[in-house]
């Protein structure tokens, strides 16, 4: 006389599945930080520069250096992109749903 509910494979194989779900969650964020990574090497140069003048203007940074940092930015989401992310992971095998952007959430929180 077993004292496991009828159910006990289902529970198993639910903990299972939600284990794999993490494991795929775990594979997204590697690869998301590998291509933040990559282009921030691609983008270094800019990083570079942003360094340079926020020693020299110190605290006045953020009024004085905003050139730079808008290239550093526009860099940035030059080579970090949603869809960029997409390729990237197709590239490696790997298939993961695209993220709704910012604009499509709220519209879809609204009802819009």
């Amino acid at each position: 006389m077993s004292s496991e509910p009828k159910d006990a494979g289902t529970a198993k194989g639910d903990a299972r599945s939600d284990r794999l779900t993490v494991m795929r969650k775990n594979n997204e964020e590697v690869l998301r930080k590998k291509m933040k990574n990559d282009a921030m090497d691609a983008c270094k140069e800019r990083f570079v520069e942003f360094g340079k003048c926020a020693e020299r203007e110190g605290i006045m940074v953020a009024f004085k250096c905003r050139p730079e940092n808008e290239a550093m930015g526009a860099c940035m989401a030059e080579h970090y992109t949603e869809e960029l992310f997409q390729k990237y992971a197709a590239s490696r095998g790997f298939s993961i749903a695209a993220k709704p952007t910012l604009f499509e959430s709220l519209r879809k929180t609204l009802g819009v």
